[in-house]
């Protein structure tokens, strides 16, 4: 039976005789069979031969005593044995089925990092890129920094965004598709074959939309502004806020646009404010009468 998100504890141990097949859902070719009692069952990786071409079947022991994760990470290895175009029972019968013979994978944390110094120039600002490597830190490397990546689960992704999915879901967010990211780059460089973040959802609760969560101040209607100008605007002592305010409401300028103006991006004759590129979000100059 396909299944489009991984098999939990709970799920295997309801399989009984006579069920079919139960795809894992983490690792592509990974299935529990079904046993003689209920509550147990084989691993079966299936896959086809790189050398023959031929359906074959590799076993990994029996449920519970092989738990999910143990199959997992000798389904990787099986895994990672066809991508190089081995096959892994053969593999196994003549080496071992020891994933350091496979290569060196680096931790989760060793891993972001080396992502971070590689996008860190493309960055609009040091902040910037601080902040990236920051929330991982918080969140992710406590949890999952020191695990090999190979060996990663939705479940490990799933305890990092747990604690923050409700109460700072935009941090959550931000997190998820960075963790996301990492995973591509480790995709992209074969220490894994499959993406373990892409089922963290269905192990989540349904987070806030950004509609509930979010609360607006009360807008002036654009045609109360000048009685707001004129009655409490110009009621109020003359200062550098009251005339950043004035020039924010008669410039349509955000509010940073304005802090950081320069005398020479003012034109008195033409009467135009020119805000240069690099403090535009666009990065291309805006004119503002």
């Amino acid at each position: 039976m396909a299944r489009n998100y991984p098999l939990s504890d709970v799920q295997a141990q309801h399989i009984k005789p006579g069920d079919r097949p139960i795809s894992d859902g983490a690792v592509l070719g990974l299935y529990l069979f079904a046993s003689t009692q209920k509550g147990t069952g084989k691993w079966i990786f299936r896959y086809k031969s790189p050398l023959t071409g031929k359906r074959r079947e590799m076993g990994f022991g029996t449920f519970p005593l092989v738990p999910i994760d143990t199959a997992r990470k000798k389904a990787l290895v099986a895994r990672e044995c066809l991508r190089r175009r081995i096959d892994p029972l053969e593999f196994k019968k003549g080496s071992g089925s020891n994933s350091v013979q496979l290569g060196r994978v680096p931790t989760f944390e060793a891993a972001a990092r080396q992502y971070h110094d590689h996008i860190s120039s493309g960055f609009r600002s040091l902040r910037h890129s601080d902040q990236w490597l920051i929330s991982l830190e918080k969140h992710v490397f406590p949890v999952i920094g020191n695990k090999r990546f190979d060996i990663l689960t939705p479940e490990n992704f799933a305890s990092c965004l747990k604690p923050i999915w409700l109460t700072m879901p935009e941090t959550a967010r931000r997190v998820k598709e960075r963790c996301a990211c990492v995973v591509r780059w480790a995709l992209a460089h074969q220490y894994v074959s499959t993406d373990p973040i892409s089922h963290v959802k269905a192990l989540l609760p349904r987070p806030p939309t950004r509609r509930e969560r979010t609360r607006h101040f009360p807008a002036l209607l654009w045609n109360k502004i000048p009685e707001f100008v004129a009655t409490t605007l110009h009621r109020t002592e003359e200062s550098t806020h009251r005339t950043m305010l004035e020039l924010i409401i008669l410039t349509a300028c955000r509010s940073g646009e304005i802090r950081k103006m320069q005398w020479d991006e003012i034109d008195f004759e033409e009467k135009i404010f020119t805000i240069p590129p690099w403090r535009m979000k666009a990065r291309v100059p805006d004119l503002r009468p």
